[in-house]
This record gives structure tokens, sequence and C-alpha cells, in this order.
């Protein structure tokens, strides 16, 4: 299952699992680019993915 994820999608569910405070730190250090990009991530997981999260 997982060689079927890229690594933004792999990224995404390793954040979205995070203590909300432990994940709060770590987009704290991403850049904006970065944040735009995990942010669509997990937007897909909500709208294509429900089950893997």
């Amino acid at each position: 299952m997982l060689d079927e994820i890229s690594s933004k999608e792999k990224a995404a569910i390793l954040i979205r699992t995070l203590d909300e405070g432990v994940a709060a730190k770590v987009i704290e250090y991403m850049t904006a680019e970065e944040k735009e990009v995990l942010l669509r991530e997990i937007a897909k997981f909500r709208v294509y993915k429900p089950e893997t999260l």
C-alpha cells in the first residue's frame, strides 16, 4: 500500500497523525509553499480517501 502513495501524501498522513502540538511545531518550520502543498494533500484525503485517515 505505501508503495502506491507519493511522498507528499506520506508526509500529510504523518502530520495528520501527530499530536496537535507536535504537528503545529512541525508546520511552523515549513515554508509557505510547503504548507500549501500539505493543505492540498490533506484536502485530497478528505475528498478522495476518507478510509485512509
